[in-house]
């Protein structure tokens, strides 16, 4: 799990640092910073106590208990009927390795994968508009699309070696979209609406809403200057006969 957020997080510092060459806004780069711990620190946390209350064996757990042979069915080591229950006292392997193979559900891997990497794919589809009222180049589809290569990547890696199973990699998985998507709603204006989907959001106790904060409005000097170009563009669009 541990390489898998770590990785994460790189990919996430280096593109907000590597966005700044253009955007030049510390509110911009502190907001998705924040964003992106609030996402991968919630779901980090969801899902630590899921594997404490659920958990699971893992594929191989087998390999990694070594049951000790002689105490199988008929030496009365079992419990239950047919004496074919037993406890973690039959495994001869190391107990740390143990502990972690009864932790399957759900996979830490997929979700930090998903928590840091859907976030990132929210910042670049923000910031590249992948959706937008103009005709997209193919290479911004390319690039916005590339963490959640990777986080397919990083969680299908778990189902190859036998860590985990399908399902708690799929259960990890929507665990950390869930927070990446919470948390970007949080910090930003809006997810889709190409607009104003890379405007950081401030909390405004006075009026308990959360609006476009003045100081990110500061920060973004192009955002007057959009506001009135999406009006403009659609009284011109209202005016043409269908």
């Amino acid at each position: 799990m541990w390489l898998s957020g770590f990785l994460s997080f790189i990919l996430c510092f280096l593109t907000f640092a590597i966005a700044q060459y253009w955007k030049r806004s510390w509110t911009d780069f502190h907001t998705a910073m924040m964003g992106m711990f609030y996402s991968m620190g919630g779901s980090g946390l969801f899902q630590v106590f899921c594997k404490w209350l659920i958990g699971g064996f893992r594929p191989h757990f087998l390999e990694v208990c070594k049951p000790d042979l002689s105490k199988l069915a008929g030496s009365g080591a079992g419990e239950g009927f047919g004496q074919i229950y037993y406890d973690r006292t039959i495994c001869t392997g190391d107990p740390t390795e143990i502990n972690d193979a009864l932790q399957s559900f759900p996979s830490g891997h997929s979700n930090a994968a998903w928590a840091g990497l859907l976030f990132l794919f929210y910042y670049l589809n923000a910031n590249l508009k992948l959706y937008s009222n103009r005709r997209t180049p193919y290479w911004k589809l390319l690039v916005v699309t590339l963490p959640v290569l990777v986080a397919l990547l990083l969680s299908l890696s778990r189902l190859v070696d036998y860590t985990h199973h399908w399902y708690d990699i799929f259960v990890g998985g929507i665990i950390g979209c869930v927070y990446a998507t919470l948390s970007w709603r949080m910090q930003y204006a809006s997810i889709w609406d190409w607009r104003n989907n890379d405007l950081p959001l401030d909390f405004l106790e006075e009026e308990g809403d959360l609006r476009v904060s003045s100081s990110s409005k500061a920060n973004h000097s192009d955002y007057n200057s959009k506001i009135n170009a999406v009006e403009s563009t659609s009284k011109s669009h209202e005016q043409v006969d269908p």
